[in-house]
């Protein structure tokens, strides 16, 4: 009867833990998080690319254009594409599956302390609620797909310590398809999988762990080689075009030096207890075990340039499985119903510090003004076959519906592999309209503010030995701006020219409009 009346008492404060976490969840999104907010660049170019699957147009940058794999989030695109196909828009569809991953992810963190670790349910309560209100709620405000990968990431850690704890065949085959998942929504996602399998391997032994073993490497030479095969086919490459361009092959000391720094954000405090952990011979195997993951996979971006790493997105898979995996480093600490108003103060702490730093960095409260999501609603009245070239191929090429040249590169396989746009490829298109993002100062900085410097050096040129119009000239600090150049010579240059220097142009929150800078008539 004791037993029972247990069982129901803990059934109670699972489905309380969940409800509450729901709620403090949405409610936080809802209250510190502006609702009229569009997709930030890199998001709104993946964007493109599910409005064109869902349409039937295939994988591609530009319809009619042979496909290009600029989507690096590649499950995640299709999965936005279906939702579309069900009826939902582009904007809802990503809100809908993220925000679900999130929330997902956060009951997953909140389980998986219960079941694995022997310490206060209100330990497992205040480290769900850590995820819930972190980073992703960021991403989620600006249609990102990271909190789909941390979810992904945090269930194969999960099936990882559920074969430790038990070796049976189904965690085994579940591991390996949740692992070829996880490389499926991200590239980095497979050698995240190989550090959880080196730390289930290191758990485990060698011996016990063949079977893991073999299921892995059958799932992904299988099923990844013809996964991979077929890519390489349908894209013309092996590897995603934004590897070519961010990555390549080369030593990014920036790449590293900023996920160092972003691990440091995302795993203080609770990272210190590793530390304890591994003076301890009965806790040292775990902690070294939950470390690998962590550890490795924030090394790996010594080998990718970080671009567009927004609210330390690269790095944040880490985090539920930091999070689902600090308390084992407890051992029988702050079970006593008696230490846990201490543990929950020290979150409250914590929390409030979080919330003000990002803030400051990313107060996204407030109605954010982009000019070119305006300039975008403005050119879309136009014909779609017109086509822009842009220096950030996000919310102009979403929201306008034109075609587009990345002169960047990541969704343009010519620009990334010849390293540079040049004139020649330009007039194959013949681009009604240049917008450049450019920099006012002089030339310095690392090796990619040089590259970006020369590319827009390439533009403005390119835009005055053809007779482009400089219609705008937005100032948005005093060391950068965005150029919008008009070609003079189509039926509707004229108006789009008037209506580029007219335009309540905007950046950030302010409420005043930037002045147009460009010469007029």
């Amino acid at each position: 009867m004791g037993d029972a009346i247990v069982g129901v008492d803990v059934r109670y404060r699972t489905v309380g833990a969940f409800l509450a976490l729901l709620l403090i969840t949405c409610g936080y999104y809802l209250i510190f998080f502006n609702q009229s907010l569009q997709a930030y660049e890199d998001a709104a170019m993946l964007m493109r690319y599910a409005q064109h699957v869902a349409d039937g147009q295939g994988m591609v940058w530009n319809i009619g254009e042979k496909p290009i794999d600029g989507a690096t989030d590649f499950l995640f695109t299709l999965v936005v594409a279906f939702f579309i196909k069900l009826g939902f828009s582009l904007n809802s569809s990503v809100h809908l599956i993220v925000m679900g991953s999130h929330i997902l992810t956060v009951w997953l963190v909140y389980w998986a302390i219960i079941r694995y670790h022997k310490v206060s349910t209100w330990v497992a309560f205040a480290s769900a609620l850590y995820v819930a209100v972190g980073p992703a709620q960021w991403y989620v405000a600006t249609y990102f797909g990271t909190p789909f990968f941390a979810l992904v990431a945090a269930l194969t850690w999960v099936i990882s310590n559920e074969y430790m704890r038990d070796s049976r065949r189904l965690w085994s085959v579940a591991f390996a398809f949740s692992c070829l998942t996880l490389g499926l929504i991200r590239p980095e996602g497979v050698f995240l999988s190989l550090f959880i399998l080196a730390a289930t391997v290191y758990t485990k032994g060698m011996r016990k762990s063949k079977t893991l073993i073999i299921d892995y490497v059958i799932v992904f030479a299988v099923l990844g080689g013809l996964f991979f095969l077929w890519r390489w086919s349908y894209f013309g490459y092996p590897l995603p075009n934004t590897f070519y361009k961010k990555g390549g092959g080369h030593i990014f000391i920036n790449g590293l030096e900023n996920s160092l720094r972003n691990f440091a954000v995302l795993t203080l405090p609770f990272i210190l207890f590793f530390g304890l952990a591994l003076r301890d011979r009965g806790k040292m195997k775990a902690a070294v075990s939950a470390l690998m993951p962590l550890v490795l996979f924030t090394l790996i971006w010594l080998f990718l340039a970080p671009d567009m790493n927004f609210m330390m997105r690269f790095q944040y898979a880490i985090m539920p499985i930091l999070m689902i995996s600090w308390p084992g480093m407890l051992g029988g600490l702050w079970i006593s119903k008696r230490t846990w108003p201490v543990l929950a103060l020290l979150f409250v702490g914590l929390l409030a510090g979080r919330h003000v730093l990002f803030m400051q960095h990313y107060d996204l409260s407030k109605p954010y003004q982009d000019g070119r999501y305006d300039a975008a609603l403005m050119l879309a009245a136009y014909d779609h076959n017109y086509t822009m070239a842009v220096t950030e191929a996000g919310q102009l090429p979403l929201y306008s519906g034109w075609k587009a040249i990345d002169t960047w590169g990541p969704n343009d396989q010519y620009i990334t592999h010849m390293g540079y746009v040049d004139g020649a490829y330009l007039d194959e298109y013949k681009p009604q309209l240049i917008m450049v993002h450019a920099n006012y100062g002089p030339l310095n900085g690392n090796n990619q503010t040089k590259e970006w410097d020369k590319m827009v050096a390439n533009l403005v040129a390119y835009a005055r030995a053809r007779n482009y119009t400089l219609a705008a000239d937005y100032p948005l600090y005093p060391s950068d701006g965005h150029l919008y150049y008009v070609r003079s010579d189509f039926k509707d240059s004229a108006e789009i020219i008037a209506k580029l220097r007219g335009m309540r142009y905007m950046w950030d929150s302010s409420d005043e409009p930037i002045k147009n800078q460009a010469s007029t008539p």
